[in-house]
């Protein structure tokens, strides 16, 4: 699996807003798994010990995960605390918080949401 610098960038600046960012890592080791395997294992981004870059993940067996990516694997109950912890937002003030994020990428070719071949999804409570 591979983590794009693109994807870490706006996680600082999610991070920064108070906004926890997970990424889903299917538990497969090639693009024909895909069709068969339904376990995912969940990433939480800790921006603070991150490096903006592109970063691969081995993910046979247990995932191999390079410290400077900032991710580690997370259990249900800690997302749920994590998000417990986290800034609270309208819809609307969301909007306008991931519009001023994309006003400061260096990536001009983004749509709000980020890039359009990566999907986004929000926890909503």
């Amino acid at each position: 699996m591979k983590i794009n610098s693109e994807v870490i960038e706006a996680a600082v600046g999610l991070e920064q807003d108070g906004i926890p960012v997970f990424l889903g890592m299917p538990n497969v080791t090639s693009l024909t798994q895909l069709a068969t395997m339904r376990e995912s294992r969940w990433l939480h981004l800790d921006t603070r010990n991150c490096v903006v870059a592109d970063h691969e993940i081995d993910c046979a067996g247990d995932p191999i995960i390079p410290p400077e990516t900032g991710a580690r694997v997370v259990t249900e109950e800690d997302i749920i605390k994590i998000t417990q912890d986290a800034q609270r937002y309208t819809w609307k003030s969301l909007l306008e918080q991931l519009r001023r994020l994309r006003s400061q990428s260096n990536d001009r070719r983004r749509f709000l949401f980020g890039p359009a071949y990566k999907p986004v999804y929000f926890l909503l409570v």
